[in-house]
């Protein structure tokens, strides 16, 4: 996410608030679901589920940080004394979360039995053809996307 709320920016040997987990947690209100294994370097269910299609190495681009200095859930971040700016990168690992719904659905079905050439004036109908009453359920299962609301069967 390109978003400046997510940079967080000092001079050589300084330190600053780490924002990282209020950044986090506003994350997490709009649907996002943390993936703490992944940030902090190991493989986590959700790494595995993707696959192939999970293309970062995890011992490289984490946020686990050192003896619990400028890991993800430090109180502040260090900035270093050397010469390439580039070289403080943290990954924070979030995905879609999904919540399951169920929609319930009920139909009561009447059977009512007739005689093949018509019913039959005065001739009364067997109690095993009598009508009778049924009632039908249906479940409907959906995925929906707590991100962008789409639901899939």
């Amino acid at each position: 996410m390109a978003d400046p709320q997510n940079h967080q920016n000092g001079i050589p040997n300084t330190t600053v608030t780490n924002r990282t987990q209020s950044v986090i947690g506003y994350l997490k209100g709009l649907g996002y679901q943390f993936d703490k294994e992944a940030t902090e370097g190991q493989q986590s269910n959700h790494v595995k589920s993707l696959g192939n299609e999970f293309t970062f190495n995890l011992s490289e681009k984490n946020f686990k940080g050192n003896n619990g200095v400028n890991a993800w859930n430090s109180k502040d971040l260090s900035f270093d004394n050397t010469e390439n700016p580039n070289d403080q990168n943290y990954y924070v690992y979030l995905y879609h979360a999904v919540r399951t719904d169920h929609q319930y659905k009920s139909v009561k079905e009447r059977v009512s039995y007739y005689y093949e050439n018509g019913p039959k004036q005065g001739q009364p109908v067997p109690d095993r053809f009598q009508p009778k009453d049924y009632d039908l359920y249906f479940v409907r299962t959906q995925d929906v996307d707590l991100v962008t609301g789409a639901k899939k069967d």
